[in-house]
């Protein structure tokens, strides 16, 4: 749903929630949201009242965010309180480390839009040093994967954005995916759009810290309550994040 419009900028129907530990990258993260083709209706920062926010005044004066303080150190119940809080038909799930591209929202809104099924769809995640230190070619590359879907999944080949026998969750080789939306098994929880009515609004992993395998079970639990996951190629985002050997085994 399309609220008004700002200039030439639209404003949609759209809060982004993002938890943060107070992360340096989450200006960078604002300015992306601002500098896309599209405006939303407000942007939600959960942070730990024991943590520090430094957000550029700019932000805070022209874009309608709203800072909420929680008791919790956890990225799952802070994602959670600003579900709660949330007034939009849609909601935007969003890591203070990733940076969205001019039309990713723009995109991911109008694919759900299209979904006549109940769903939620997530924006394909680069990292940022992946295309200076992923292997791409050659015999390693082969041996490597080769290997490593052996172990896990008992077979040479595995499908893109699926879930291994082993429990992991494996992404895509990008000349791979040729539809521009496809129905994957489970998607990374940086980005994901979701229609209100559809939040898991249980918290999932109640522990304070960095929560691991988050992503799998966030999408099993949707999978579970009837809403099928799709990703959006065309909804590009960046990870900041330091490079790792589980991104170079997974391309």
């Amino acid at each position: 749903m399309i609220n008004e419009n700002i200039g030439s900028k639209k404003i949609l129907e759209i809060s982004i929630v993002i938890p943060t530990i107070g992360e340096n990258t989450l200006n960078k993260v604002l300015e992306s949201i601002v500098n896309s083709s599209v405006n939303v209706k407000e942007i939600i920062i959960s942070i730990p009242e024991n943590k520090n926010l430094n957000i550029l005044k700019e932000f805070i004066n022209k874009n309608h965010i709203k800072i909420i303080k929680t008791k919790f150190n956890n990225q799952i119940n802070q994602r959670i309180a600003g579900f709660k809080i949330a007034s939009s038909q849609y909601i935007m799930q969003l890591d203070s480390d990733v940076i969205l591209d001019k039309f990713c929202i723009e995109n991911l809104h109008m694919s759900l839009l299209n979904i006549t099924e109940n769903a939620s769809v997530g924006a394909f995640i680069m990292n940022v040093s992946e295309d200076k230190k992923t292997i791409k070619h050659g015999f390693l590359n082969i041996f490597v994967k080769s290997m490593r879907n052996i172990i896990l999944n008992n077979q040479i080949d595995i499908d893109s954005w699926s879930i291994t026998k082993a429990g992991t969750g494996f992404g895509s080789e990008k000349n791979n995916i040729s539809e521009s939306l496809i129905n994957v098994d489970w998607l990374s929880g940086g980005c994901i759009i979701h229609k209100k009515h559809n939040l898991i609004l249980d918290n999932y992993l109640p522990y304070d810290g960095k929560s691991y395998c988050e992503d799998l079970i966030h999408s099993f639990l949707l999978n579970k309550k009837g809403i099928k996951l799709y990703l959006n190629n065309r909804a590009k985002c960046l990870h900041e994040d330091s490079f790792n050997i589980y991104k170079l085994l997974c391309r």
